[in-house]
């Protein structure tokens, strides 16, 4: 099962699109917020414009679908998801990679339990 569009479903529903487009800001809140999705914002910014090929400011769910499948393809986010979850073909992480994911890069301290949930 390809978890991918269920979860930009979720995340496009969550934005409640108004007029059916995202702002870069919003996208990018988006991300940070429901997706703890994080990382420097000049690569955000990047990758958003990458997708407002017409640059207006913002994205339709199309634009929005392609700007997440760039986010997951950033090598930023497969290096570290080697880095955690062992392999780049890893399907997901364990809560014990999870629990040090969030430590070592989010600076978070949470119990294998409290991991185990947010996964």
């Amino acid at each position: 099962i390809n978890p991918m569009p269920a979860t930009i479903n979720r995340l496009w529903l969550a934005a409640e699109a108004g007029g059916g487009n995202l702002t870069m800001d919003e996208a990018e809140a988006l991300f940070v917020n429901c997706a703890e999705l994080k990382m420097k914002r000049t690569a955000f910014h990047r990758l958003f414009h990458c997708v407002d090929e017409q640059q207006q400011g913002y994205v339709d769910r199309e634009g929005f679908e392609a700007l997440f499948h760039l986010m997951m393809k950033n090598q930023t986010t497969n290096w570290l998801w080697r880095k955690y979850a062992g392999s780049a073909d890893a399907p997901n992480m364990t809560p014990e990679q999870f629990k040090r994911f969030l430590s070592e890069e989010q600076g978070e301290q949470v119990s294998k339990e409290e991991a185990k949930m947010r996964m």
